[in-house]
């Protein structure tokens, strides 16, 4: 009943919950009564608010500001660290001024990738793979349903132009499953931790981290952690590029895989056997869930145990189509060697490289606490300093004016992280 600008405004429960709490702190602030717009609002929400929603909104309640503007209770994450390795006064933009995006009702590459990351999560909880095809499909349609009509979503397809795109996504759902069932069948290793934070009070503990001001705890979530016999593999669903080197973990563009490994490693008594980003956005060019489409990005450990446990058709085959592993044609009946192409590591360069990402992260949170937003971007070769930066508009970062950038080095090789590990 309510007219179109209220729902174009409003455009979903999650929303509108948030433009009534701005509109009732500035009503606050400015010791005037509720307007009209805030009473339509309430009405449309009261019967999901809780409680002391209106209780809270006193006007003797101050904004408690911390001593430290850029880490709240003494926490980070990775993502932070990681943002602020990219760039410290993007960093001081989120994390200090705390700028966000407004909310909107269009169904973007952020929001798909969250869709998609929702049926990822929700399928490995109801379903243990491998799974027969039947019950596998309609799991599938009963999980897509069920997050498409959620609060979150449903608004994104009161659109008839996003039906299509609908469908799609459910069949791309269906592709992703049969994927990920196929995986499940070649290999030993197993879900064992689901979205699982690593805080204070979980089986896999936050890192303390001292610093002269204080005490950090890195925090945070891992979307999935694989076992097998005395192995623990970390997987991070993927929405957005999936390329990573060595030089974007040496400057900080990209420690995040390599972090989780010394956080699981630093819980369980168990050995990593790998770190991988798993895709998961929409594709439309795939007509089937297998192939390379769905490989698991990243370094896996060299050993032929936990290779052949990772895809047990290694055994009879030269590539697979699950980790980023070939063998080169045997000769003369010799053993077959490891192709120079495979993503392989031993377990002294794992730990260098996982040393190193808890090591630069240390520094960051030194870095931070400085209060240092001055614009230096990393320059990469496949990412330019400031490229399709939404804040460019506020640094207004120039290399004309003196600007300063930080190069990345194209020849980062792993000498340099047993150095940096060593010390």
């Amino acid at each position: 009943y309510y007219d179109l600008d209220f729902i174009t405004k409003n455009c979903s429960p999650i929303v509108a919950n948030k433009n009534l709490i701005k509109s009732i702190r500035g009503t606050l602030d400015r010791e005037k009564e509720k307007r009209e717009e805030d009473a339509i609002l309430y009405s449309a929400l009261k019967d999901k608010l809780s409680d002391d929603f209106l209780p809270n909104f006193s006007k003797d309640n101050k904004i408690n500001i911390s001593i430290n503007p850029f880490f709240k209770s003494n926490k980070t994450s990775i993502s932070q660290i990681e943002k602020y390795m990219d760039c410290p006064f993007k960093h001081f933009v989120d994390y200090g001024l705390c700028i966000k995006e407004r909310e909107n009702s269009t169904l973007d590459g952020r929001a798909i990738g969250s869709i998609m990351h929702s049926f990822v999560e929700l399928l490995l909880k109801k379903l243990s793979l491998p799974s027969e095809e039947e019950l596998l499909k309609k799991t599938c349609d009963d999980i897509f349903a069920t997050i498409t009509s959620s609060d979150h979503y449903a608004h994104y397809f009161y659109s008839t132009c996003n039906k299509v795109l609908y469908n799609n996504l459910q069949k791309e759902a269906h592709r992703l499953a049969m994927a990920l069932n196929q995986q499940a069948t070649l290999s030993d290793f197993r879900p064992k931790y689901l979205e699982c934070k690593f805080d204070d009070n979980g089986p896999i503990h936050s890192i303390k981290i001292k610093t002269n001001q204080c005490i950090i705890s890195l925090v945070g979530k891992i979307d999935r952690i694989d076992i097998f016999d005395n192995y623990f593999r970390v997987i991070d669903y993927k929405t957005g590029n999936l390329s990573y080197s060595l030089s974007e973990l040496f400057f900080g563009k990209k420690v995040q895989l390599e972090a989780y490994i010394k956080v699981v490693a630093s819980s369980l008594n168990l050995k990593p056997a790998g770190a991988y980003y798993l895709p998961v956005k929409n594709d439309l060019k795939n007509a089937t869930g297998s192939g390379k489409r769905y490989q698991l990005k990243g370094r896996t450990v060299d050993s032929r145990e936990v290779i052949y446990a990772s895809d047990k058709s290694l055994k009879d085959n030269d590539a697979s189509q699950i980790i980023e592993v070939k063998f080169n044609k045997a000769k003369d009946n010799k053993p077959r060697e490891i192709s120079a192409l495979s993503k392989v590591i031993d377990d002294n360069g794992l730990s260098h490289l996982s040393t190193y990402a808890l090591r630069l992260i240390e520094r960051a949170i030194g870095d931070i606490l400085t209060l240092d937003i001055t614009p230096r971007p990393l320059n990469l070769a496949n990412y330019p300093a400031c490229y399709n930066c939404k804040y460019s508009g506020l640094c207004r970062f120039d290399n004309a004016f003196g600007n300063m950038s930080r190069n990345v080095r194209a020849d980062i090789g792993m000498s340099d992280f047993c150095d940096k590990g060593d010390k």
